[in-house]
């Protein structure tokens, strides 16, 4: 059985870089149109939005991204919001939020995670096989891969515990659906 792989799209982003944010402010649509464009490559097999109202509207209720001005988003929220969309896959929104009050202002944390972002998908193409020949072949890759992620999510966890930050949950219940995910 032959397998086809997403290894190219995936470790072919190379993050949204501070100069392709519009630097003028954007409503709620023109937000999900941009995100939606500059990280398509990263869309989910299934082919489901990447970005909704509702997660956008749930990230500033937790207190993550800065509320609208006149229903408007400036370039530092566009930046805060490309940071949660690739972090809330990994951990919770209480620890993001944890993260972005130890991190500094969003423009300077901001370029270490593309910065980092970019070490990290270099990283990961030298050691992802390009094209798994077999299905067992692809089977073992997602093994090693899940349990990576594991390991360093563990890992983010602990050292996320010694921030300084928000203790309380930056959640509120009803953000979340009944499977824990954002509604």
């Amino acid at each position: 059985m032959r397998v086809k792989s997403k290894k190219v799209d995936v470790l072919s982003h190379e993050g949204v870089h501070p100069g392709e944010i519009p630097q003028l402010e954007l409503y709620m649509d023109q937000v999900i149109r941009f995100m939606e464009s500059r990280l398509d490559g990263l869309r989910p097999a299934g082919g489901e939005r990447l970005i909704t109202k509702t997660m956008i509207n749930n990230y500033v209720k937790a207190g993550l991204i800065d509320k609208p001005r006149q229903k408007r988003y400036r370039p530092e929220q566009l930046m805060a919001l490309v940071m949660v969309f690739h972090l809330k896959n990994v951990t919770s929104m209480n620890a993001i939020g944890r993260l972005f009050a130890a991190g500094g202002d969003s423009e300077t944390l901001y370029g270490r995670f593309l910065r980092l972002q970019e070490e990290v998908r270099r990283e990961k193409d030298k050691t992802v096989s390009p094209e798994p020949q077999t299905g067992e072949e692809t089977v073992d890759q997602v093994i090693r891969l899940l349990l990576e992620a594991d390991l360093c999510k563990r890992q983010a966890e602990a050292l996320l515990a010694g921030l300084e930050g928000p203790r309380e949950p930056a959640v509120r219940p009803e953000t979340k659906g009944k499977d824990g995910h954002d509604k």
